[in-house]
């Protein structure tokens, strides 16, 4: 046998040898990296499971929340307030509401207010009255429009403009609409002054049956 060409068959070897280990490292290097990735993405998709299954509505958010819609809608509407809304006329509310913005404003400025009702007490108040108004308004026939239009054009002697404004921009009828309009413009002419001197004018307020009513 040719001493060359063992010569060259043992080196073939070695870098067969060579090549192999080369291949082997790079193998493992590449499986390493693989596996931290893998570590370092584990805990970040953990937390975002985590935070999925805290957003889903099995956790009873969902439920929560149309349990308080729900809440606010049988509140706002009721028998009881359905009866309140009938017993008195919409003009009359409507100076009830000028009555507690007065109120309202007494509070805010510290002065002695026309009816004794602290500030957490008025909210409610207002809040009820509210309700009793858009009750009113929504029991209102369309054959009692033209009543509350000729009411509409002294509302200003009342300071009741608000509300009739208020009453008219939920009609569905064109004319309405420049009612409304006419309406808020003496509303919001009406000066402080004004309101004050129409609260006066409506003491019997404090401690009328409407009163008592909206406190409950």
């Amino acid at each position: 046998m040719n001493p060359f060409n063992l010569k060259r068959t043992k080196m073939t070897v070695k870098q067969f040898s060579l090549a192999w280990t080369v291949f082997a490292l790079v193998g493992l290097t590449s499986f390493i990296c693989k596996a931290n990735s893998q570590i370092s993405k584990g805990p970040s998709d953990s937390k975002n499971v985590h935070q999925m299954k805290n957003n889903s509505p099995s956790n009873g958010q969902s439920n929560s929340l149309g349990k308080s819609h729900s809440k606010s809608q049988r509140k706002a509407k009721t028998p009881r307030t359905e009866s309140l809304a009938k017993k008195w006329s919409l003009k009359y509310l409507a100076r009830a509401s000028n009555t507690l913005l007065v109120i309202n404003d007494h509070i805010l400025a510290k002065e002695k207010a026309i009816c004794s009702l602290e500030k957490k007490q008025l909210r409610k108040v207002q809040q009820n009255l509210k309700i009793i108004i858009d009750e009113k308004i929504a029991s209102l026939k369309p054959t009692q429009v033209q009543d509350i239009v000729q009411m509409s054009e002294t509302c200003e002697q009342s300071c009741s403009c608000d509300i009739f404004s208020y009453y008219f921009e939920k009609g569905t009828e064109h004319q309405h609409k420049s009612y409304a309009v006419l309406a808020a413009h003496k509303a919001q002419a009406t000066a402080t002054e004004d309101r004050l001197q129409c609260a006066k004018k409506f003491k019997e307020f404090c401690k009328s049956d409407l009163m008592t009513a909206l406190k409950k």
